[in-house]
């Protein structure tokens, strides 16, 4: 199978990564207002400090992609977020100025450097290095000109927006190679890469290095189920709701599907051949068919070996309903609380997403596409023992549904690595 968004050979096809807006703060102000934007952009921020040789910080929810303090004494930091709504505020951060730019589409940054010259305002956008040759956009950032204006579009590319002293540009195609390009000279200039990532295709172990996994299945073996650590769950549902038969699991395509129909006959799935302590759990998911109330949640989760629950907690990285539109959760039950730590994506279930937990002993950290999207380092909240791998589709059925069709949830594949 060829998923969407990739081609042939297994490589991301170019997509379209549509300019949205940009805007910069106040000078010393902490905050910047995000432009108009959807739920999924990309919202990029640079935050720059002059004179002190201090990298701005920021505030919780942003992915730092490059901090570093020049000899001149400027200090940058470029950091990342998805955005999760149409109202996305920046945070309080600690720098001069804040720059936010907005690209839309399936996009990630890949890699981003800065140069400054806070003397002669000789500094160029930096050449990049793509992490995506040929897949990938190149945004550039230039502020501060020895004139006091706005400094030029550099050459090659298109100037997106102006502030007093400010210009962001992109280039309008991908590119295959990014050299410094002349006739934007300014004070501070940065570069960066938009990668494409398709609906899914960028993963948060490619992103963060997680090396190889200790399992790693792609849905191709029509036997998988009746493999060594493997079971599909035959007996009452969620709850004692419904039933969960092995029929309603199948694979065909190198898809895992598991199939609810409006009676509450469903399908759930352990894997217990890499249970652990700690550790990195992905999976490619999506839920193609829906229904009008959500009378399924999909859920992907780790669960505690000794079956103590709730005492030993449930992580829940990936849960959603089938009605249509939902975003779906990160849900963190943790010593028998009734109250889960719960954060909400900033995409769909309908298409396809990875979806990753990271688990270590001093934090939880949530991932779609690559990108955090939720984190706690209150230890309290971590499991206290090792977790065995399941997807389940839970019959939740409160209310009635004359129109009820069978749903699904589909699963590309599933990797999971060791510290």
């Amino acid at each position: 199978m060829i998923p969407s968004g990739l081609s042939a050979s297994g490589r991301v096809n170019p997509v379209a990564m549509p300019w949205v807006g940009g805007a910069a703060s106040a000078w010393a102000a902490s905050t910047v207002a995000i432009p108009a934007h959807a739920a999924g952009d990309l919202l990029v921020i640079v935050a720059a400090s002059w004179g002190t040789s201090t990298v701005p910080t920021a505030p919780d929810g942003w992915t730092t992609v490059l901090a570093q303090a020049f000899p001149d004494g400027t200090g940058v930091r470029i950091s990342q977020r998805l955005a999760t709504s149409t109202s996305d505020a920046s945070g309080t951060w600690i720098a001069d100025t804040l720059f936010v730019g907005v690209w839309r589409g399936p996009t990630t940054i890949g890699v981003a450097a800065a140069t400054s010259d806070d003397a002669g305002y000789t500094a160029l956008p930096p050449a990049l290095t793509l992490s995506r040759p040929g897949l990938s956009r190149v945004a550039t950032l230039g502020a501060g000109t020895l004139s006091g204006g706005v400094p030029s579009t550099p050459s090659g590319m298109t100037s997106r927006t102006t502030g007093t002293w400010w210009r962001w540009a992109d280039t309008d195609t991908p590119v295959a190679t990014f050299a410094a390009p002349s006739g934007a000279a300014a004070s501070l200039s940065v570069s960066i890469e938009l990668a494409a990532t398709a609906a899914g295709g960028l993963t948060a172990a490619e992103r963060y290095g997680w090396g190889t996994p200790i399992v790693a299945v792609e849905m191709i073996e029509p036997d998988l189920l009746s493999r060594p650590g493997w079971l599909a769950f035959d007996g009452p549902g969620y709850q004692g709701k419904g039933i969960q038969s092995p029929s309603q699991v199948t694979i065909s395509d190198g898809i895992m599907t598991i199939t609810g129909t409006p009676a509450g006959l469903t399908g759930a799935v352990g894997f217990y051949g890499a249970t652990q302590r700690y550790g990195r759990w992905e999976a490619r998911i999506r839920v193609p068919v829906t229904d009008t109330y959500g009378l399924y949640h999909p859920v992907a989760l780790l669960w505690p070996e000794s079956g103590e629950w709730p005492a030993a907690g449930e992580i829940d990285y990936f849960e959603t309903s089938t009605e249509a539109g939902i975003h779906p959760a990160f849900s963190l039950h943790h010593g028998g609380s009734g109250s889960p730590v719960v954060w909400h994506s900033p995409v769909s279930d309908t298409g396809w997403h990875t979806w990753a937990v990271e688990w270590l002993p001093d934090r939880i950290v949530a991932y779609v596409d690559g990108i955090e999207y939720g984190r706690t380092v209150d230890v309290t909240q971590l499991p206290p023992g090792p977790m065995w791998h399941g997807f389940q589709l839970d019959w939740i059925p409160w209310t009635t549904d004359p129109a009820a069709v069978d749903v699904r949830m589909d699963v590309d594949w599933l990797r999971i690595y060791a510290l």
